[in-house]
């Protein structure tokens, strides 16, 4: 099954968004884009559109995604019922 336009779009809205902001921050000059493709390489997604992942691969890269944040010190915000329970976001 593909990924939900929606959890696509809070993959990339919310999760690289704020990850993009904290590195620059920190000091680091990075695109969104690079940003993706960084945390693709960390769940090793390396070279998947998030357009042809599965669900599956798409909620593992979301996590992957949560873990990396943490590791630079960035806890990802967002509005509780983002998504109406498409993913397990207890991580």
């Amino acid at each position: 099954m593909k990924a939900s336009s929606k959890l696509i779009k809070f993959y990339k809205g919310i999760i690289v968004a704020q990850v993009q902001k904290k590195m620059v921050q920190d000091g680091a000059l990075v695109s969104a884009e690079e940003v993706d493709t960084l945390l693709k390489k960390y769940a090793d997604y390396d070279f998947t559109s998030t357009k042809e992942m599965t669900m599956e691969q798409l909620q593992e890269l979301v996590e992957w995604s949560f873990q990396f944040a943490k590791t630079i010190g960035l806890e990802i915000d967002y509005p509780p019922d983002e998504l109406d329970n498409e993913i397990d976001l207890n991580i």
